[in-house]
Formats: structure tokens, sequence, C-alpha cells
């Protein structure tokens, strides 16, 4: 596995010389917040940071860019709050105008984590959640960066973030094997996924610990 994208220390998560985070008291009250919207997403995002913590970990990244991925984890999409839940919870395709809105939500997301008390302590996951659906292609959102632009942790957060909405019972689709799962992962690596974190994360989740039936976590990606 080519390990260029993921080791260059311009595209770690944490600038050099940045402080070990300790947000906890803002990341809290944001997830609080979060809960209390949506318990459903509250339930995803938890299980994509325990993902994304792990993957982080078996890359070798510094501990203190972990933990960074691991808090952007479970924020990324906490902008999903200002979304309309028709627009969230729609069982069908949505049309250009809904997508336009749904866009937005990870930049609401680093707006809402910047806001909070401890902005500066919090800048490194704000970064992390507007940059979580960037592709590798460059047609995500909401900046279009490709490949090598896009940092290692939203690279990370973004493969972890899609296993497990394939795995969970949404409003438009029903959950799909762990098997079915990793296949479309790299099926879409290349495109939509970094190739490497792809493997990476493949050969950190060798086999399915998940339950057979996943808690419903509903909403759009």
């Amino acid at each position: 596995m080519t390990t260029t994208p993921l080791a260059t220390p311009a595209e770690t998560c944490c600038s050099a010389g940045s402080a070990r985070p300790w947000p906890t008291a803002s990341a809290r009250r944001i997830r609080r917040g979060l809960s209390e919207r949506s318990p459903s997403l509250h339930h995803h995002l938890a299980n994509v940071a325990s993902l994304a913590q792990a993957v982080s970990r078996k890359h070798g990244l510094p501990e203190v860019d972990v933990e960074w991925i691991r808090i952007a984890a479970e924020l990324h999409d906490v902008g999903k709050m200002a979304i309309p839940d028709t627009i969230l919870n729609k069982p069908g395709p949505l049309s250009n105008d809904e997508w336009a809105v749904m866009k937005r939500h990870t930049v609401i997301g680093e707006r809402i984590i910047r806001s909070s008390r401890s902005v500066a302590s919090m800048a490194p996951a704000a970064r992390l959640v507007r940059s979580s659906h960037e592709r590798y292609d460059g047609t995500g959102y909401p900046d279009g960066l490709c490949a090598g632009e896009i940092d290692v942790g939203a690279s990370i957060i973004a493969v972890c973030d899609a296993y497990d909405a394939m795995r969970s019972d949404r409003v438009y689709h029903k959950a799909r094997s762990h098997e079915d799962a990793i296949a479309e992962l790299r099926r879409c690596a290349g495109t939509q996924f970094d190739p490497a974190v792809v493997e990476l994360f493949c050969s950190t989740i060798e086999r399915d610990d998940r339950t057979q039936n996943p808690t419903p976590t509903g909403g759009k990606q």
C-alpha cells in the first residue's frame, strides 16, 4: 500500500506544534445538542468515531492526530442539525435543490464547532468536519478538493462514515452485509475514496464484529 497521500506531514490534521486536544467540554456540549435533535444520528457518529480511531491508530498516526480525528468523526455530521427533517429523512432521491441544501451541512458543522467557547482549541476538528465529504476525484463538497489535497483525517472519516451508513438501516435503504459494504468501498476506491485509506480500513476491520441487527439511523449522507 502506498503511503504517500497518508504520510505527508502537511496533510495531517494537526500542524507542527499544535497542542494536544482537550476540547472535551466543547465537544460534549455539541454532542448533547445533536443527541437531543437526532438520537439515531448520535449513535451513528459514535460508531464512526470508534472506527476512525482504530484506523488512525492502525496507520500509525501520532496519538494527538488520532484524538483529533476521533473528535471530528464524532462531530462530522453536526451540521445536519440545521437541515430540515423532510430532506434528512426523505425515502427517495433528493432533488437538485434539496441536494444543494444538504451539501451545506459540512460548512454549517464547521461554523458550529468554530463558534464553541474553545474556538482555537477546536480548529483542527472544524477543518476535518468541513472536508469530511470531499471525494478523491474532486467531485465532493464543499471545496472540490481532490486526492492529496484532502486531509488524511477527513479521508479516514469519509470511509468510516460510508461503511457505517451501509451497515445500518436507513429510511432509503436496508442495512448491507459486511462483505457487501467492503466490496462497495473497494469499488469506489480511486473515485469517491482514497484507495490507500480504503485498504487501510479493510486491513483494520478484518472481521465484522457488529450486531446482526444494526440500529436504524435514518438520514441522508
